[in-house]
């Protein structure tokens, strides 16, 4: 049956309620999708960013496969008529993926509450105005992908380097951005080691010191660039971002969040560190 003949065959109010918990259980599924987007090299005056499936925190054959996926739980609200497309297009937003291994470009709907993006930052200065003006003043074909930059992720070394300033000034002015999520290697200890068990934090409101033990990679640049990392992390909370510690394509990715106190850098942890509870 076809997805026109089961919309005739019921009242459309039901049918559109029907349509809404297709697209409701489409969020459930939806799995967090990594992708990468940057100033676009391609001389095309409609878009001046690209955006592609990254490999720095997952395999981008399992992300193009999950947007077919994802396409699947969609395909029916996008080809009844106009009006269930756009149900499905506030929740799932359509914009072109740059396929990096065909060298073309797809449609791909994205669930800006669960995928993460990662920037790829500029250095020379006229790529970093040309960046910032793409992004303040997107165009047509450019406005999905800025209004989707909800959850950023990336190295700290990009948002805490002075050269990449101008860029990070550009992330932070985002409409719609809520987090950044910086990642970092994570030490999970376990019950089961033949050694002694750590002492170590479970998830709670309560504010703690950052660990450099549990959190190695973060640890570093709490030693490198401690300045650099509070100054940042002022400036997200002053804009309502949160800024997150974790590990990358993992499923419970955020573990720490990073919060500036008047007595310095404190961390909260929200997701477990241990198998305690396994």
């Amino acid at each position: 049956m076809t997805a026109c003949s089961v919309a005739h065959s019921l009242p459309f109010e039901v049918f559109l309620n029907v349509v809404d918990i297709l697209i409701l259980e489409a969020e459930v599924a939806a799995e967090p999708m990594d992708l990468c987007f940057y100033l676009s090299s391609r001389s095309e005056p409609e878009s001046r960013l690209d955006v592609q499936a990254t490999d720095l925190f997952s395999n981008p054959r399992w992300t193009l496969r999950n947007r077919k996926r994802r396409f699947q739980h969609l395909r029916l609200a996008l080809q009844v008529n106009s009006q269930t497309r756009g149900m499905a297009l506030r929740k799932f937003p359509r914009m072109t993926l740059w396929d990096s291994y065909s060298k073309k470009a797809s449609p791909l709907w994205v669930h800006p509450k669960t995928d993460l993006f990662n920037p790829i930052f500029c250095t020379m200065p006229s790529d970093c105005i040309q960046f910032r003006q793409a992004l303040q003043y997107p165009l047509a074909q450019d406005r999905v992908l800025v209004q989707s930059l909800v959850n950023i992720q990336g190295f700290p070394r990009d948002f805490l380097m002075e050269e990449y300033e101008a860029d990070v000034d550009s992330i932070l002015a985002l409409p719609n951005i809520r987090e950044i999520t910086l990642n970092s290697e994570v030490v999970i200890t376990s019950a089961s080691y033949r050694y002694p068990e750590i002492d170590h934090p479970h998830p709670s409101d309560e504010l703690i010191p950052l660990s450099g033990y549990f959190f190695p990679t973060i640890g570093r640049w709490t030693g490198w660039h401690r300045q650099a990392l509070e100054y940042f992390c002022w400036r997200a909370e002053e804009r309502g971002i949160k800024v997150f510690v974790g590990m990358g394509g993992s499923a419970e990715r955020r573990k720490l969040e990073l919060v500036p106190t008047a007595d310095g850098l404190r961390s909260r942890l929200i997701n477990p560190i241990c198998t305690c509870d396994i």
